[in-house]
């Protein structure tokens, strides 16, 4: 039950100098993409309790092994355990999911923005920055189904412990399975994270590139 640590869009703080006329496409796009930002909110508070939850998930682990087959209610007892936290662990990805969802369906919208803007060059910069947050979408569905699937493993790797007859064997097998699940995770953890950083770097060229007014108010 290895740990992760997941990436967030960046959060921009700035301020917008309107024009005359109404807000040009690419400052609407700016409001769209901070208030993508907010939509991911719950994604980033869960991060803490999840690590946490992965990691007294792990403690419950170690503490099974070091038992011998005469201690097998201890074994029961810790499993429950286990299986109680693995329930916790799939509600906290739930939420993460959820929001996910909701930052993507927000994010759809800079689509009609980017039909209103007359510059091809700043057009072609805005196309290819809602592929890379598409592919961060993407790629967010795959860890999160990696990690449903390492929740399965564990499920029903603690559900045999509590088996009296069970063959040592067929544990192995179990915590391989979990193993091989966890390892599918790190992989597509490291893309999400890399396509992240790439979202970020790209999205604060598009607003140097447009020519948008941004200024830290925490500043002096």
């Amino acid at each position: 039950m290895k740990k992760r640590m997941i990436s967030s869009v960046l959060v921009g703080i700035f301020l917008l100098t309107g024009c005359l006329g109404g807000p040009s496409p690419e400052e609407n796009m700016f409001t769209i993409m901070e208030e993508t930002v907010t939509k991911e909110q719950p994604f980033q508070e869960v991060q803490e309790p999840l690590k946490k939850l992965e990691e007294e998930g792990n403690d419950i682990f170690s503490q099974i092994v070091e038992l011998s087959n005469e201690e097998f209610d201890q074994i029961v007892t810790l499993s429950d355990q286990a299986l109680e936290n693995i329930g916790q662990r799939r509600e906290k990805m739930e939420e993460e999911v959820a929001a996910m969802e909701e930052s993507k369906e927000h994010f759809s919208l800079v689509a009609e923005e980017i039909e209103k803007i007359e510059n091809e060059s700043l057009k072609k910069q805005a196309d290819e920055l809602v592929e890379v947050m598409n592919k961060r979408y993407d790629l967010h569905d795959k860890l999160a189904q990696a990690y449903y699937k390492a929740l399965d493993a564990d499920q029903l790797l603690y559900e045999s412990m509590k088996k009296e007859d069970v063959e040592m064997e067929e544990l192995e097998t179990l915590v391989n399975d979990s193993n091989t699940a966890y390892d599918e995770i790190f992989v597509q953890n490291k893309e999400f994270n890399e396509v992240t950083a790439e979202f970020n770097e790209k999205k604060l060229e598009f607003y140097d590139a447009a020519g948008l007014n941004l200024e830290d108010p925490t500043e002096e």
